[in-house]
């Protein structure tokens, strides 16, 4: 596992397989866990999920879905970097990297217009 995250985090994986697998697929798996979690450790669940707030029953449900966070956010940084790096060394033509390019950076400022709505 450590040496599939190096390899990705130098960018040595194509670009293709950076951006749609590592950048994509996998974020998307951690998604349908953390929101199959998210609705395992609430009382009603389905009231949570129309009212979109997610409030854990107990201690071990909030640091189980806290720890899960943080490996994705650990990992999405790892894959950021790496899609970024592999768009680098990309031969083919040069409007597939700055497109992985820009997708990156359009992701970075939904991220933080998405933390930044809500802790203000």
């Amino acid at each position: 596992m450590t040496e599939i995250l190096k390899k990705l985090w130098n960018g040595h994986y194509s670009l293709s397989k950076s951006y749609w697998f590592f950048g994509n697929i996998i974020p998307l798996i951690f998604f349908i866990i953390l929101i199959s979690l998210a609705l395992l450790f609430q009382e009603n669940a389905l009231d949570a999920l129309l009212n979109q707030q997610f409030v854990p029953k107990g201690l071990y449900e909030r640091v189980t879905l806290l720890f899960i966070i943080f490996l994705f956010l650990i990992y999405s940084i790892i894959s950021t970097v790496g899609i970024w790096r592999s768009a680098n060394h990309y031969t083919g033509k040069r409007y597939w990297s700055v497109i992985a390019k820009f997708a990156i950076v359009l992701a970075l400022f939904t991220y933080l217009k998405d933390i930044f709505k809500f802790f203000v």
